[in-house]
């Protein structure tokens, strides 16, 4: 297993939990919530133990759930509202979405798919497939050879 600093522990995990909320309550706050604060636990790994190849993966799939959370939150506000009656709870008001098609629960699914592999090459137990697209060097290392 890789050696993890405990906030990238956090923000690889976080990544797992999100893309699964993603998944299970697609249209919910929290997955807002969520992703927002794993983009900003991310963010504070990556300055704090420094970016490393192993957790680029972490890091586009956090920015990725945060776009696509963000993108729903979009989608939910413009949808029209409607009085219900909720037994218990009485009188509220809440957005009604229209049906959205079988390619966004696909697209979640990648997404938790991803989540996945970004995790485990995180954890160590996969090799990072991004150094052979990035170049020999890696991308850290070929832009400090430049700036030298």
């Amino acid at each position: 297993m890789a050696d993890l600093h405990a906030l990238e522990l956090l923000a690889t995990l976080g990544a797992l939990v999100t893309a699964l909320l993603s998944v299970v309550r697609p249209e919910s706050r929290a997955r807002l919530v969520a992703s927002s604060a794993l983009v900003g636990v991310g963010a504070a790994a990556a300055l704090v133990a420094g970016p490393r190849e192993e957790m680029y993966g972490v890091y586009a799939v956090s920015l990725l759930l945060a776009a696509a959370a963000w993108s729903v939150s979009q989608r939910v506000a413009a949808s029209p509202v409607r009085e219900v009656w909720r037994e218990g709870r009485g009188r509220g008001t809440e957005h009604v979405t229209p049906p959205e098609s079988p390619w966004r629960w696909v697209a979640r699914v990648v997404m938790l798919g991803l989540a996945f592999v970004a995790a485990a090459v995180a954890f160590g137990m996969w090799e990072a497939p991004w150094p052979a697209t990035l170049g020999a060097a890696g991308w850290g290392q070929a832009t400090l050879g430049a700036v030298e």
